[in-house]
């Protein structure tokens, strides 16, 4: 209810609470909404907040290029069970994976996220999925959509082996650049398809 006073053009959105109710565990009300407000501000967090699907979809498609080259079998398995990354990526970034994780385990990414930034969040990701591959090829969609919403059954040990050893991915620099390069590529054709409209 704070919040949708402090930015009404946005009032609440699906996942605010899990990110709220974080905080709310480590800090008293006013200092956990002080960090909210600086958290949902920064990061990925506007754009997705706001509801712009160009940014999204860049988040996708950047996803599912290391998803692709890290775990091409999940990958094809995925995509003949016709399981999108749209699906899970959402919940997973905007509830900074307090939703599909065990709670000791989410705060951990946490703590990682505010140092290295939107990477880690992506790197999390892919390791969750790599953590979890011989599982999952041997399921079916029900059970898999079923998991990477509630993954918190299923992850419960520490996650230094789980995140650390995972995949490697771009370092926070290359993964912005990349970004904002690919974002300025879309811009451009939106407005020419726009200029030809």
């Amino acid at each position: 209810m704070a919040f949708a006073h402090y930015r009404p053009d946005l009032r609440y959105v699906k996942n605010m609470a899990f990110l709220a109710g974080t905080l709310l565990y480590y800090c008293e009300e006013f200092d956990a909404f002080k960090c909210f407000v600086n958290l949902v501000h920064d990061h990925y967090f506007p754009i997705m907040f706001e509801g712009i699907v160009s940014d999204f979809k860049l988040r996708i498609h950047q996803f599912d290029i290391h998803f692709k080259q890290h775990l091409p079998d999940l990958f094809e398995h995925f995509e003949g069970l016709e399981i999108e990354t749209a699906f899970f990526l959402s919940d997973w970034l905007l509830s900074l994976f307090t939703k599909c994780l065990d709670f000791k385990v989410a705060c951990r990414v946490w703590d990682n996220f505010l140092i290295e930034g939107e990477v880690f969040a992506f790197k999390t990701g892919i390791a969750f999925l790599a953590f979890y591959q011989h599982w999952f090829l041997q399921q079916t969609h029900a059970e898999i959509i079923n998991y990477l919403r509630t993954g918190a059954e299923l992850v419960e040990q520490d996650p230094t082996s789980m995140i650390i050893n995972s995949p490697r991915s771009e370092n926070n620099q290359t993964f912005a650049g990349t970004m904002e390069k690919e974002h300025d590529f879309s811009s451009e054709v939106i407005r020419r398809n726009q200029s030809f409209a």
